[in-house]
């Protein structure tokens, strides 16, 4: 019997037990991982160097520190340090982490696509841009394919700046798609330019994000949509902050007064109420009684789920066919992915076998996302 039919007799035999007590309303799940942050920190380029960026970077650091994330800081980077330190960040991430990604320095967009500008950028034309900066979707795939409950991008990169690939290259930096998990954040509109903020300790973005991040009990939208208000007023409306989320619930950097600290800061949204039922009816047998809402969600997620990775598999299988073929290997973070997914699963039918349907919500998760990433590299 294999794996997808093994889920699917697991889901129709396992979860036929004794109805749970029901949840409450827009309730805390415990945080199966880790806050973990990478905070990088531009300033001196040979040309036109920057006042506010390591300020920045450190100030956000410190700020990130006393709520909980695990903080590394990489300063004045060239492009090699940028990518170590990028890979150290990277291996950190497990299963159900958060993580959160900084930058601040200048940064630039070639072909529709986003760069951080190392120190020691040197590029003479968008050839050599691509090249020699590194890559903000980049970070951000390898975020998400780490398998992260919540990815967290924040880009102070789009201040005015001399390095332009070519005389048509827009300033600024462009909009971002994002997929599931992911919230990233602009200092300022795609296309648009932000104030390093010389005569002040901070960039303007960054000084009012530290003072927000300090004020507990606000969703990621809330946090950003504070600071969008205050940036654009000291401004004088001539920046707007700008973000977007494909971040399911809401999400909390920092719990309010009296949270425990060990659940997690995502609420979820209110459940539906249980249909009202006849206790007479429902009473006849055990395997004829309501089955709370938990058990029931994550009965259909398993049933949705067996056949998209069904497909999934086969669409690997087809590929790595006729990669063997041409000599092409299977890129490493697909085969990662699959790994994670396939280990995520073998958990969530055990737990579903020691009917524990919540713990098997939360493996679920974390496959989900490392099915949905191959789903998009399959362009199922």
């Amino acid at each position: 019997m294999d794996r997808i039919t093994g889920l699917a007799l697991t889901l129709g035999l396992l979860l036929d037990g004794q109805p749970q007590p029901a949840s409450k309303s827009a309730r805390l799940l415990e945080l199966p991982g880790k806050k973990l942050a990478l905070v990088m920190g531009n300033n001196a380029y040979p040309q036109m160097p920057l006042t506010n960026a390591v300020n920045d970077a450190k100030a956000l650091a410190g700020a990130l520190g006393k709520i909980g994330f695990q903080v590394d800081q990489a300063l004045d980077c060239d492009l090699r340090s940028m990518e170590k330190a990028a890979d150290r960040f990277i291996a950190s991430i497990e299963g159900g982490d958060i993580a959160l990604f900084f930058y601040a320095g200048h940064g630039i967009q070639v072909a529709g696509d986003n760069y951080l500008v190392p120190v020691n950028f040197k590029a003479k034309d968008e050839a050599d841009a691509k090249y020699e900066a590194y890559s903000v979707s980049r970070i951000q795939e390898r975020m998400e394919g780490a398998g992260s409950r919540v990815n967290i991008v924040i880009l102070d990169a789009c201040r005015n700046n001399p390095f332009r690939a070519s005389r048509s290259a827009a300033s600024g930096l462009a909009a971002m798609n994002t997929s599931r998990g992911t919230f990233i954040a602009f200092a300022t509109a795609p296309g648009r330019t932000a104030s390093d903020n010389p005569k002040g300790g901070n960039g303007l973005f960054t000084g009012y994000l530290v003072e927000e991040m300090a004020r507990p009990g606000l969703t990621l939208d809330q946090l950003f949509n504070r600071v969008r208000e205050r940036v654009y007023k000291s401004s004088s409306e001539k920046q707007l902050p700008w973000t977007g989320s494909s971040v399911i619930g809401d999400y909390y950097l920092h719990l309010a007064a009296g949270e425990p600290a060990a659940q997690q800061e995502a609420r979820l949204p209110e459940p539906a109420p249980a249909p009202v039922t006849d206790p007479v009816s429902t009473a006849a047998t055990p395997s004829q009684a309501p089955q709370p809402a938990d058990t029931a969600e994550v009965r259909q997620r398993m049933d949705l789920m067996v056949a998209r990775v069904s497909a999934v598999l086969s669409g690997l299988k087809a590929l790595e066919a006729n990669n063997r073929a041409s000599g092409v290997n299977l890129r490493g973070d697909m085969v990662a992915s699959r790994t994670r997914m396939e280990q995520a699963l073998d958990r969530a039918e055990s737990q579903l076998k020691q009917n524990q349907p919540e713990a098997a919500s939360k493996s679920l998760h974390t496959a989900e996302r490392d099915l949905e990433k191959l789903e998009k590299f399959l362009r199922l």
